[in-house]
């Protein structure tokens, strides 16, 4: 369990250091969340960059947190809305009792693809664990889209990835009550 306050987004089948991995129509990724203290919900967003910049006004949406021990999966898939390509987000996060059932929640929304066709996209995720210290709102996911491969140092947070590409969609998540 992370600290007292703190939540914590980890892979539980990986412990190499990621890397961008090519997305292809869809990708997936399911991570366990664990928490311990008192706030009551999950926030996320998913912000968009163009051209290195995040725009200030991020798509939003809240999950309750029902126990210390939950699984959050988030998806992207190619789509369409009136003759334009689009990116639909998928999340859902869920809850299994030990003595059966269980609580899911989630949503859906998509946004316009930039109007460039990026020759190079794909996901990354920038460490196989990664704490949400309450106040904090990291960056676990990023769907990145440029005109050729990106090449950043490892360890080098999505933020830099975003700020290098020509476009990114960062889902980020926050503790809140």
């Amino acid at each position: 369990m992370p600290p007292d306050g703190t939540g914590r987004v980890s892979l539980s089948h990986e412990k190499t250091p990621p890397s961008p991995r090519l997305h292809q129509s869809l990708s997936e990724l399911t991570v366990n969340f664990d928490y311990a203290g008192s706030r009551k919900f999950l926030e996320y967003e998913v912000e968009s960059w163009i051209r290195g910049t995040p725009d200030p006004k991020p798509h939003r949406s809240k999950n309750v947190i029902y126990g210390p021990n939950q699984t959050y999966r988030i998806s992207i898939k190619d789509g369409a809305l009136k003759g334009k390509k689009t990116y639909e987000f998928h999340q859902d996060f869920k809850e299994v009792k030990r003595w059966g059932g269980g609580v899911t929640q989630g949503g859906a929304f998509s946004l316009y693809a930039p109007e460039d066709s990026p020759k190079w996209v794909a996901t990354m995720l920038p460490a196989v664990s990664i704490d949400v210290p309450d106040g904090e709102k990291p960056a676990i996911w990023g769907l990145l889209l440029n005109r050729e491969k990106l090449d950043l140092p490892a360890g080098s947070s999505l933020d830099a990835w975003a700020a290098k590409a020509d476009a990114a969609f960062l889902f980020r998540i926050k503790l809140s009550d």
